[in-house]
């Protein structure tokens, strides 16, 4: 069964789909935001990409970081991973 994407941001029935979620395909408005380009048909889901390894070194030069010793990493000029850096 085919999904509606949105392409755009679309607000309907209070709520706001954004880009690359999925619309309800039973809506009246469904074949004129796939008219306007801001929605399209997708038959199948995409496929999960693979992650690719670091193919370098951890960015820094080696010396005495201030912090260092929590984390481990003795690294100056290392952004220091925290919240919001972190990888869901």
């Amino acid at each position: 069964m085919a999904d509606l994407v949105a392409k755009r941001t679309i607000l309907y029935g209070q709520k706001e789909y954004r880009a690359g979620e999925t619309l309800p395909s039973d809506a009246p408005l469904a074949e004129m935001w796939v008219e306007c380009g801001s929605a399209i048909w997708r038959e199948e889901p995409p496929a999960d990409q693979p992650t690719a390894a670091p193919a370098s070194a951890t960015p820094g030069l080696p010396g005495l970081a201030v912090g260092g010793e929590q984390t481990g990493d003795d690294l100056v000029g290392k952004v220091p991973p925290t919240r919001k850096r972190r990888k869901a």
